[in-house]
């Protein structure tokens, strides 16, 4: 980031937890605010929010800045004033997510006497006991490798899913942006996402026509499970620019 900016980091892996992390010390922060617990509440705001002096943009305010899909949902609910009224939010996963830790930190706070020490535990718990291994590569070293190596241990991504982030890995942020909302915003609407059929097996439609349109490309016979292989082989031998093949992919998907 330039000199005087905030310091911004691109997360690799790792992009639910923190962003549900996020979701639930802003709800955990809202249920201490409509308590008067000022205090406590301030410990866990200044995990959430940046400091007032420190913004220059809109997104500067929060510690985390989602991609593009889920940007309003995440700033509705997380901007949303106390009492957070869910009804006037936009119906969305994330608000959903609020809600439900919203919920359970009021619950276990309860009423009466016990309210202040129990919400000490709890923000002591989050800030003193949460533990979070972070990894910081250098601009050297290959975060697609590194993505791959990780994912291959979670939940599988779909060959839609792994193209995107091949793709998008190799342009810088500003490009990637524009390059998002005109060739592969498409891509994440529920018609692309739904699961077809082929045989016994389901895929989203997105890595099926991916699979096809590769299949044209290449002239070659492959199985699904190799597109994203067959694909990074492509662009390194082939296409080479992968941002001349986002207008070619994107007018196919037309």
């Amino acid at each position: 980031t330039p000199l005087g900016a905030l310091p911004a980091w691109n997360v690799i892996d790792g992009q639910q937890r923190l962003t549900t992390l996020q979701l639930f010390l802003d709800a955990m922060h809202a249920q201490l605010e409509r308590r008067g617990l000022a205090a406590l509440a301030g410990r866990i705001q200044a995990l959430i929010e940046n400091p007032a002096d420190n913004r220059d943009r809109i997104e500067d305010r929060y510690k985390l800045w989602p991609t593009n899909r889920d940007r309003d949902a995440f700033t509705a609910v997380m901007s949303e004033p106390v009492p957070v009224d869910y009804s006037k939010l936009p119906a969305s996963r994330l608000r959903d997510a609020h809600e439900f830790f919203s919920t359970a930190v009021d619950e276990w706070l309860g009423m009466g006497d016990d309210v202040e020490r129990r919400a000490r535990m709890l923000v002591a718990t989050v800030t003193d006991r949460l533990e979070i291994a972070s990894i910081r590569l250098e601009p050297n070293e290959d975060a697609q490798a590194i993505f791959e190596t990780l994912n291959a241990r979670g939940t599988p991504l779909s060959a839609a899913d792994l193209i995107k982030n091949f793709i998008f890995q190799q342009m810088d942020a500003a490009d990637a942006e524009r390059a998002y909302l005109a060739y592969w915003a498409e891509f994440e609407t529920p018609w692309w996402e739904a699961q077809v059929t082929t045989g016994r097996v389901k895929n989203p439609r997105a890595s099926l026509f991916l699979w096809q349109w590769l299949t044209a490309r290449t002239l070659t016979d492959f199985p699904l499970r190799e597109v994203f292989t067959q694909f990074k082989h492509y662009v390194a031998t082939v296409a080479k620019d992968v941002a001349t093949l986002l207008p070619q992919i994107r007018a196919a998907a037309d």
